[in-house]
């Protein structure tokens, strides 16, 4: 139990509150912090423990941004393979149908963080995962997971929510990933999920926006 508290994010960050805490309350008020300990011994492991555990959450916070520019490096990357102009559709798409229809299927397990119930409070949910599942990029094929994972999910949501209709495409180029250049239709317009999905993950639009576009028909 102990070291799964120091695993978590901000338990270094109570530690080193507690610490100050109680480094002021022994040396304002001595009689009742820590009474019966020396003044050096206490003033000094208090003030060890809260610079530790400060450096600990710095080199910490610094380790995940590393970690996020590196997923965002490879995210990069895959975004750049995708090519619209030689996507199939109809017959040709059949396999990305497939593929699409279990990513969404599958949504309680890949996004089960965010309680995938596909309204439109889910996608502040998933705007908020954002950053951990940057962090677990760590090679184009994660990127392209993630990736489809998010731009599933929001076509799905916009289906259910705003009337969209998902139109099946497939790139044999990007094999198992095919289906990155499906996209959304209904009367008066068309939308792409996967672009959405990247200016999300790369904070290029906010949940608002992306909202608002998806209820106005602009991609």
């Amino acid at each position: 139990m102990t070291l799964r508290f120091f695993s978590l994010p901000w338990a270094y960050g109570i530690l080193a509150v507690l610490s100050l805490v109680a480094l002021g309350g022994h040396f304002f008020l001595p009689a009742f912090f820590f009474p019966g300990w020396s003044p050096i011994l206490a003033r000094g492991l208090f003030l060890v423990l809260a610079a530790g555990s400060l450096g600990r959450l710095y080199f910490r916070r610094l380790s995940r941004n590393k970690k996020r520019e590196m997923g965002l490096g490879f995210l990069r990357q895959a975004i750049e393979k995708r090519d619209l102009s030689r996507a199939l559709s109809g017959p040709g798409a059949g396999t990305a149908e497939r593929t699409l229809t279990r990513l969404v299927q599958n949504a309680d397990a890949d996004l089960s963080e965010i309680r995938p119930d596909f309204s439109q409070a889910s996608l502040e949910r998933l705007a908020g995962l954002l950053p951990e599942l940057l962090e677990e990029i760590q090679n184009e094929t994660d990127a392209l997971i993630r990736w489809g994972i998010v731009g599933v999910y929001l076509g799905e949501t916009a289906c259910r929510q705003w009337g969209w209709r998902w139109n099946f495409r497939a790139d044999p180029a990007l094999r198992q990933f095919d289906y990155l250049v499906s996209g959304l239709e209904r009367a008066g317009g068309q939308a792409d999920p996967f672009d959405l999905a990247t200016r999300l993950m790369l904070n290029q639009i906010k949940t608002r926006e992306l909202v608002e576009r998806l209820k106005g028909g602009k991609s």
